[in-house]
């Protein structure tokens, strides 16, 4: 299999590569930024987001920053490009580190919080892809872009870059994540699901129904968000997700970011919440982030005393139905982990990710070396939650 089958690219990486020679670029710089002297550029880092190959709201300001602020690993900064103008070309977080040692590498930083590490590369600059990759394989390090969308545009942008360069290319991993598209489904999304499922959530809808009156909403109005939120993060507190200290709310630092974010998406129309409530009290509560045609689900919650009326799934089809119904937007993306147990049942498109490794030119062993670390990694941590979630039936004396 050759190297472009193995990274599973869309067909506009072909276009890119195919392409002749590009006209010579003009001088560009970089820099490293700290946050807080960051929040000064925000008038043109909005506009690079605007106009970037792939829209990514989490590595705009109005996410990042707080996000930056917060919770980012120690070392993480704002790696910018800019050309002989002074014009902002690319921006990523960025955490520069070694792996397995002896590897100097350069990690855009994503997260379970924001994940989707698609860079923002201005559309209308041929060398700005190229910029980015050179300022961050500069010294010899490795370029490391996890949770990628590997069929996106900026994936193309970067991988054409750096084939015309000659820098080595890895991938060193992929998965696939659920999303649905306008045109997959007409009417009802429920009609796309198997007979069975769709008589079994209708069945919970109408018991559901007998416990009061059932509403379904989705608010847009930024007073109504901000109200909607607290709400949101007070009914996930009580779950699950509080009881194992992973809620929004769990910490100061993760509830004053998530507050900040919808507070700022909200103020701009990019955060809708979505609710189903059995009178005045919420069963099942959804955020949604709003950015170019996509729209991506970002945080859910339910209250697990309804369970048994499948409250998340039902609130994931009505919301889904609500946002494609808003002009302009084309997509969800789930933001779900692979192989979710709930929403890869109810969505049938897939959005392939994975973790995209670009060499310094005449690095391939150095590539090669960051790939096979990564994987080890990744194998570790899967069997280390594999054997954790053993251990805790085990304890709790559910079968294994």
């Amino acid at each position: 299999m050759s190297l472009m089958d193995s990274l599973i690219l869309d067909r506009r990486v072909a276009k890119v590569t195919g392409r002749e020679q590009p006209r010579r670029a003009g001088a560009t710089s970089s820099a490293f930024v700290e946050a807080g002297a960051a929040e000064g550029m925000a008038a043109e880092w909005h506009r690079l987001a605007a106009g970037a190959v792939e829209a990514n709201p989490f590595f705009d300001a109005d996410f990042l920053l707080p996000a930056m602020r917060g919770f980012a690993p120690a070392g993480v900064k704002l790696l910018t490009v800019r050309n002989g103008e002074g014009t902002l070309l690319a921006l990523a977080p960025v955490r520069t580190h070694h792996l397995a040692v002896a590897v100097p590498t350069a990690t855009v930083w994503a997260h379970d919080y924001g994940p989707v590490g698609a860079p923002l590369i201005d559309a209308e600059s041929p060398e700005a892809a190229a910029a980015l990759l050179r300022a961050l394989t500069a010294t010899g390090r490795v370029a490391v872009f996890p949770y990628l969308p590997l069929g996106g545009e900026a994936a193309s942008a970067l991988v054409g870059a750096a084939i015309r360069a000659r820098m080595p290319i890895g991938l060193a991993s992929r998965h696939e994540r659920a999303m649905i598209q306008q045109g997959e489904v007409e009417g009802d999304i429920r009609r796309s699901l198997p007979t069975r499922r769709r008589k079994e959530f209708a069945r919970q809808m109408r018991r559901l129904g007998e416990l009061g009156a059932v509403t379904i909403e989705t608010v847009s109005d930024t007073a109504q968000v901000r109200a909607g939120f607290e709400e949101f993060l007070a009914l996930e507190a009580r779950g699950w997700k509080g009881q194992g200290g992973t809620a929004l709310a769990s910490s100061d630092a993760t509830r004053r970011f998530a507050v900040e974010i919808v507070s700022r998406l909200s103020a701009i129309d990019c955060c809708r919440i979505s609710a189903i409530r059995v009178d005045d009290r919420a069963v099942a509560m959804l955020v949604t982030i709003l950015s170019g045609a996509t729209a991506f689900s970002w945080k859910i919650a339910f209250d697990e005393a309804f369970a048994r009326f499948s409250p998340g799934a039902q609130l994931m089809l009505e919301a889904a139905e609500a946002l494609l119904g808003e002009e302009g937007i084309e997509r969800i993306d789930s933001l779900a982990s692979a192989d979710h147990p709930m929403i890869d049942h109810l969505w049938r498109g897939r959005r392939t990710m994975g973790t995209l490794v670009v060499g310094p030119q005449g690095g391939k062993l150095r590539t090669r070396a960051a790939v096979a670390a990564l994987r080890s990694e990744a194998w570790l941590k899967t069997s280390a939650k594999a054997a954790l979630k053993k251990l805790r039936k085990r304890e709790t004396g559910e079968p294994q």
